[in-house]
């Protein structure tokens, strides 16, 4: 597993030292090898280092030799190769080679150099790959890194310009199959390979197929063989953002896929990715351009991380190395084209980037973290993931299924070694039904939602199953050990902890936990009288609460039984059990609240409870309601012990209550003085907005209606507590667009004025002074 990693941006010190000190973080991430962007002297200080000008020589921005040699020695202390991106395509002005030889602009009778690229995409000088004095000095050059620093081997950038063909702008017949290209690289391969066997040698080439498959099986009997990058940024993006088109990752596979497609090598040296240097990242064009349907938008940052763990899950399980772009494992969702002063500009493409080492601390950045490398070190650690039968199924179609069998297939493997791997995934923003063809029937273990605890039993090899958008799981058929929950958003919660019950009374259980669930959509209470009996579910409180009180039927002096379940759509956990044992019926009855008043909150219209506590043993208060027309009090609300007030929000507008409050504890309950009112609301009405107060406050006031022909006005006013004060009317306008009310004798305060025609109700709020 390939890290490509560019010294500047990955750490503020931006040297050799700041990539030793994260080396654990890569190690923990499952990387068993960093790929350098270049490192040899460059032109300028802004640049990824494609520019060289000295070819052996350390850039000194970046830390001394010695401190190169160190990261490359503490890299080999953890099992990780170094790979150095070597650019022997070209070289700029400065590189003495150029100069020595150089007139009019252009190199002139230079062994090394062309007067002119003999392809497309060059920059800078292109070197002439056929000539003996370029094959003597890029295998001293390459001879050079190999030895005296003990890197791992090479990526060639721009390998398809190693050719003397000359293609002028013509991109495709400079892609095209070149035997003079082949056998420069076979050549240079050869002479690397002479000193060091086991030298890697990977290509930026972007050939024709037929030749990169040469290039990738050339000495592979002799465990050799070049490897050559292969881009599939184009197809994972279209996948991320949840568009069908151009998203058949076939591609991705060097060999054939047993149901079609791949590239047909017989070795697996296509080194995947779908994010490099050179690309914009997943992130940026998920949430500019993500697909959206109701519930799942992509441009939703968290939506979009959790699709990255979906297309890490078809990338990095497909056999053959992988590649992974610096931060990708994270998130990183700054553009390729990020300015310095935060605008987008093509001009900043390989300006510096912004540092975030602070998305290691972001929770859902992590989990993208975590996925990654349990989907990385799973390819590392078990054979299966080197096999040739892989099956790729969905073609351009955003449901896709992977099917990965060892070359000697059992459905009962001895080990993980011998197991098969089955995936599933909805790159769809809506939910979608797939039918999944599984290797064998019997019992599967869904790997993210805790393998060794989730067991699936498979009772057709064509299984059904939903997943919702972004969902993908992943089966083995035999048991691993589980990664942590709750890593991908479909997946069980996790189970609440530090459950805890304790008896209020004689009838009340009280449960308390830990919510440690970032997934649970809400817990449910089981309850049973007996252990190990079945238990009942006794209610559900809403996700993220951690306490439940237990007063449905209860009795004293009785042991129960508890569950506390946390669950979401894709299952439930649930939490090691709790019991306790309610106490002896009560013999101290509490003290009644007392001084129990309510009043009206127009704009709601809410209720206002307030109470005197003068209890000292209540364990709670019952807030209980009726209707003024009669009937029996029902419970509105339960609250904790020493609470004093309350906020009716139920409360609706033109209806008469009575209330009262008990305080409670087990069985007994002393109730409160009762209170009564008519709850009145403020309206916002048309009819209201065009009735107006003036003199406001005055006296006598007008009722004045703008723009409206009222014959007749009922008007009653009312205190706060929604009771009748005083009422006016009915009273006759004839004509007149105004009614005077005399308020003499009416005291100071607040009051709501309800006023009644014939086009309707309104209700204004009043002052009197």
């Amino acid at each position: 597993m390939i890290y490509e990693l560019l010294v500047r941006d990955f750490d503020t010190p931006q040297n050799f030292q700041a990539v030793i000190d994260r080396l654990d973080y890569l190690q923990d991430l499952g990387v068993n090898a960093i790929e350098l962007m270049p490192i040899m002297e460059f032109a300028g200080n802004i640049s990824w280092g494609y520019n060289p000008i000295f070819f052996t020589a350390v850039d000194k921005a970046y830390g001394t030799r010695n401190k190169l040699k160190e990261l490359i020695d503490k890299c080999h202390e953890r099992g990780m190769a170094v790979i150095l991106d070597m650019v022997l395509n070209h070289a700029d002005f400065e590189y003495p080679y150029v100069k020595m030889y150089f007139a009019n602009g252009q190199p002139t009778n230079n062994p090394w150099f062309n007067p002119q690229a003999t392809h497309p995409f060059s920059v800078f000088f292109d070197f002439n790959h056929e000539s003996d004095y370029t094959k003597t000095i890029m295998d001293q050059i390459n001879r050079y890194w190999l030895e005296e620093f003990r890197f791992d081997g090479y990526r060639f950038d721009l390998s398809k310009g190693f050719t003397q063909t000359q293609s002028g702008s013509d991109v495709g017949l400079w892609s095209s199959r070149d035997n003079s290209r082949i056998a420069i690289l076979k050549r240079m391969a050869d002479a690397i390979w002479a000193y060091d066997p086991e030298a890697y040698v990977i290509l930026e080439h972007f050939a024709d197929n037929s030749e990169e498959k040469e290039l990738a099986e050339y000495r592979a009997a002799e465990g050799k063989g070049m490897m050559t990058w292969g881009n599939l940024h184009g197809p994972y993006k279209e996948n991320v953002l949840g568009f069908s088109n151009n998203s058949n990752i076939t591609g991705i596979s060097a060999q054939n896929l047993t149901n079609g497609g791949g590239r047909g090598w017989n070795v697996a040296h296509l080194v995947g990715y779908m994010e490099s240097h050179d690309e914009e990242r997943q992130m940026v064009d998920a949430l500019q351009f993500g697909n959206s349907a109701s519930g799942h938008n992509v441009r939703n940052r968290d939506t979009a991380l959790d699709r990255l763990k979906t297309a890490a899950a078809f990338l990095y399980t497909v056999p053959g190395p992988k590649m992974l772009w610096q931060f990708g494992e994270l998130g990183y969702d700054f553009s390729i084209n990020y300015c310095p002063n935060g605008s987008i500009s093509n001009d900043c493409r390989t300006d510096p980037k912004p540092i975030r080492w602070d998305y290691n601390e972001d929770a859902e950045r992590q989990k993208v973290y975590k996925a990654m490398a349990e989907l990385i070190k799973m390819r590392i650690q078990y054979d299966v993931f080197e096999t040739s039968d892989v099956s790729i199924i969905g073609g351009n179609n955003l449901v896709k299924l992977m099917t990965i069998t060892p070359e000697s297939f059992s459905p009962n493997p001895a080990s993980a070694n011998e197991m098969s791997v089955h995936i599933i995934g909805n790159f769809n923003v809506t939910p979608q039904t797939l039918s999944a063809s599984f290797q064998h029937t019997g019992t599967w273990y869904d790997y993210f939602s805790g393998s060794m605890n989730a067991p699936v039993n498979i009772t057709a090899q064509s299984q059904s199953f939903t997943l919702q958008p972004g969902e993908f799981r992943l089966f083995t058929n035999f048991p691993l050990p589980s990664p942590e929950l709750e890593l991908t958003r479909y997946t069980r919660p996790k189970a609440p902890l530090m459950a805890a019950a304790s008896a209020l009374s004689d009838i009340e259980v009280q449960l308390t936990w830990d919510d440690v669930s970032a997934t649970e959509t809400s817990y449910k209470i089981l309850r049973s009288s007996t252990p190990g009996g079945s238990f009942t579910e006794v209610g559900t409180v809403e996700a993220n609460v951690e306490t439940f009180t237990d007063r449905s039927g209860l009795s004293a002096q009785t042991t129960y039984y508890y569950k506390i379940v946390s669950n979401n759509n894709a299952g439930e956990n649930a939490s090691a059990e709790v019991s306790v044992s309610t106490l002896a019926p009560v013999a101290n009855p509490p003290a009644a609240p007392t001084n129990l008043t309510a009043v009206v909150v127009p704009s709601g219209p809410s209720v206002d409870l307030a109470w005197n506590d003068v209890a000292n043993n209540e364990t709670r208060y019952v807030v209980e309601r009726r209707l003024a027309s009669g009937g029996s009090f029902a419970a509105i609300a339960q609250l904790p012990a020493n609470r004093t007030s309350y906020i009716d929000a139920t409360a609706q507008d033109g209806e008469s209550y009575v209330y009262r409050v008990g305080a409670g504890i087990g069985s007994v309950v002393a109730y409160s003085n009762e209170v009564s009112l008519e709850v009145l609301a403020l309206e916002n009405n048309a009819l209201s907005q065009a009735i107006r107060l003036a003199p406001h406050p005055g006296n006598p006031m007008r009722v004045m209606f703008e723009g409206l022909l009222v014959q007749e006005v009922r008007c009653r006013l009312r205190d706060l507590y929604g009771r009748a004060v005083r009422d006016f009317g009915p009273l006759r306008l004839n004509g007149a667009t105004s009614v005077s009310l005399n308020l003499d004798g009416l005291n100071p305060g607040v009051y709501l004025l309800e006023i009644e025609t014939e086009k309707g109700r309104a209700v204004k709020r009043m002052v009197r002074y």
